[in-house]
């Protein structure tokens, strides 16, 4: 008898391969679901802001409930024996027992909270969560304007902006649109302006940042130099709108999920990214009051809440400047609300008029559900340097492993201890484990969660194109880019896959399996490794033949003519 564990991100390990199969094949299916629900609220912001019409699965868990339900239905179908079933929501857990009530399945539900406990946090974090983002905003607003000394005058000519993220360690070093400074002549210059969401920074050093980003060679136009108090508590107030919305009845398997969408809306559940999405959307409105003229809106592009706040406000404030949607990296094809928008987000004026993609390969996929959209092919900022080294076919005996670390650090955390796992303690000197954290996370922090358990072989490293180039074998998280960007220099992968839920690879399905495999376990990995290992000089060398492919497929290099081509601007002087 089974237990099936249908909680967000807490799924059990051996139904996640099918639990991916449905996601991939309900893709359309959910998209087309949340679309019918955001008619309702096609022209309210409010709505576009919040979990259930973001369709991000990585903030929101209704992908994974509405998958989760034909994972149960399918299971169910094919005679499994379920003793119990675990959620993690009250709206989710009456919906399933509609469905085990509707089909005459008499199976025990289980919901991990408790209700006069849940009742009392929600209730705390509703305050808290309101009275946190007032002291965040407004102190940001106050950093701002001790700093707004600083601040240079705008040029009199029509403005590109760019929209960036400055988090420590970036807070004005380019990690998105890296070489656009410097190839632009110095009045193409004048006229570009990075637009910076400042995230991750703590309060202490959040007034050092904005000086620092007054005084940096590249200009920056800060936002809250624009805003008004009242955008802030427009903002703030969203947090009460939310419960004007009510869904117009949609089911799931012929069970009506209203419920489970609203419960989400009336969470806080991404209170903080509403916020910044509609400041977005007003800043929007002040440049426009204070007649600030623009020729190019460029917005870092993952279709996140704080994306559709951001092209909302140029789209209506700006309707006849053209908006451009940079999306910079490698989308997974279960990344669905970046990798493939929707008919309803563009008719609705919350995507930009044009989305740019870094190769030829994503065009198409990009347009899937939405064929009208307007995409264009862009330079791979980020990847330049796949173009600019060789890589040189290693002879040694010894086999060099890099673990590139994701966003998250439980996954970072999930990943490392599987390799170790892997690992023959007999032969780790056959090996060279590099770790490199992603730039957000500490390395310090990554062995502090290890302790005396860390490796001795395994050495941290800052920076991960510093290795990558000399690795023999890379290991990472599906999410992470840099799976196609080593596959991209014929460098093996092996990407580990999320076993609690959705495994988000950005190798897209057509790229050959000899230079990448998929993990699961520890015993996966070390199969894995084992056999990219054995392979021979030959190998190696086709695999860098059908590299080339891969790179000129998914990356456009980075050159003059590109990056004039998608700032709207001449080779010549402007």
């Amino acid at each position: 008898m089974i237990k099936l564990d249908l909680r967000y991100n807490r799924l059990n390990p051996e139904f996640s391969q099918l639990f991916n199969e449905i996601a991939i094949n309900s893709r359309g299916q959910f998209t087309r679901l949340v679309d019918e629900m955001s008619e309702q609220y096609s022209n309210n912001l409010d709505w576009w802001v919040e979990g259930p019409s973001s369709r991000n699965n990585l903030s929101s868990p209704l992908y994974h409930y509405f998958c989760g339900l034909h994972l149960l239905d399918l299971l169910l179908k094919n005679e499994y024996l379920i003793s119990e079933i675990i959620t993690d929501s009250f709206a989710y857990n009456k919906m399933i027992k509609q469905y085990l009530n509707k089909n005459n399945y008499k199976i025990r539900l289980k919901n991990e909270n408790n209700v006069l406990i849940s009742f009392v946090k929600k209730s705390l974090m509703f305050i808290f969560s309101f009275f946190r983002e007032l002291y965040k905003s407004l102190y940001h607003f106050w950093c701002a304007h001790k700093t707004i000394n600083l601040k240079a005058p705008l040029p009199d000519m029509p403005l590109i902006l760019i929209d960036v993220f400055s988090f420590p360690g970036h807070i004005d070093k380019d990690r998105y649109y890296n070489n656009l400074w410097d190839i632009i002549d110095e009045n193409q210059k004048k006229r570009t302006f990075f637009v910076p969401t400042i995230t991750m920074v703590k309060l202490k050093d959040l007034l050092f940042s904005y000086k620092s980003l007054r005084v940096a060679s590249r200009n920056y136009l800060i936002k809250q130099d624009y805003l008004k108090i009242k955008d802030i508590i427009y903002a703030l107030t969203h947090i009460f709108r939310v419960f004007k919305l009510k869904i117009n009845p949609i089911s799931i398997l012929g069970i009506d999920i209203t419920r489970l969408v609203e419960e989400e809306l009336r969470s806080t559940n991404g209170y903080n990214n509403a916020v910044e999405a509609l400041l977005n959307y007003r800043f929007a409105k002040r440049l426009r009051e204070k007649n600030i003229k623009l020729r190019l809106v460029i917005d870092w592009f993952e279709n996140q809440v704080i994306d559709k706040g951001w092209n909302a406000g140029f789209n209506k404030y700006y309707p006849n400047v053209v908006s451009k949607g940079y999306r910079g990296s490698a989308p997974p094809l279960l990344y669905i609300s970046s990798s493939t928008p929707s008919k309803v987000e563009l008719t609705s004026g919350v995507l930009p008029s044009i989305i740019s993609v870094i190769g030829d390969g994503y065009i198409n996929s990009t347009k899937e559900f939405s064929c009208s959209l307007i995409v264009e092919k862009a330079p791979a900022f980020r990847y330049k340097h796949l173009w600019n080294k060789n890589i040189i076919v290693s002879n040694s005996n010894k086999c060099t492993i890099l673990i590139a670390l994701s966003y998250f650090i439980e996954e970072s955390v999930y990943i490392l201890q599987l390799v170790i796992n892997a690992l023959d303690i007999n032969n780790t000197g056959k090996y060279s484990f590099y770790v490199s954290p992603h730039p957000t996370i500490s390395g310090e922090t990554i062995h502090r969660r290890f302790g005396k358990n860390w490796p001795e072989s395994f050495n941290i490293i800052a920076g991960v194109n510093k290795l990558l180039f000399s690795s023999d074998i890379l290991i990472s998280g599906g999410l992470s880019g840099i799976c196609l960007e080593s596959a991209a220099l014929g460098i093996p992968v092996i990407v580990v896959e999320n076993p609690f839920g959705f495994s988000c690879n950005s190798i897209p399905p057509d790229v050959p399996q000899d230079l990448w495999k998929s993990s699961r376990t520890s015993k996966d990995i070390r199969s894995s490794i084992e056999h990219f290992n054995k392979m021979t000089v030959k190998q190696k060398i086709k695999n860098r033949i059908l590299s080339k492919t891969i790179r000129k497929e998914y990356f456009e290099p980075v050159s003059k003519d590109g990056i004039m081509k998608f700032l709207n601007l001449s080779t010549k002087k402007n």
